[in-house]
């Protein structure tokens, strides 16, 4: 009965320190670095250079756009040799 209630007991303190709150002063200011980020990357799009939104992510957007091309190509490739099968076939 002894080991139960030191299990007891132990289960109360990790339940306790797990649910204390942070400080809420290293939160906010987390936040504020969070929001800065944001608002930096915002004004990095709003750029009016010609380029379009979808590109102005960098070399990433260049290569899943190159990426989508390629499979909307070999999609068309595909169905168009679905649909000769289905002309040809008696």
């Amino acid at each position: 009965m002894n080991s139960a209630r030191k299990v007891m007991s132990l289960s109360q303190v990790i339940s306790r320190n797990l649910h204390k709150s942070r400080p809420l002063k290293s939160t906010e200011e987390a936040l504020a670095k969070k929001r800065a980020k944001i608002l930096k990357e915002q004004e990095r799009f709003q750029i009016d250079d010609g380029t379009p939104v979808y590109l102005k992510g960098g070399l990433g957007d260049r290569v899943l756009l190159g990426v989508t091309y390629a499979l909307v190509a070999v999609g068309m490739g595909m169905s168009a040799d679905v649909v000769y099968q289905l002309m040809t076939k008696k």
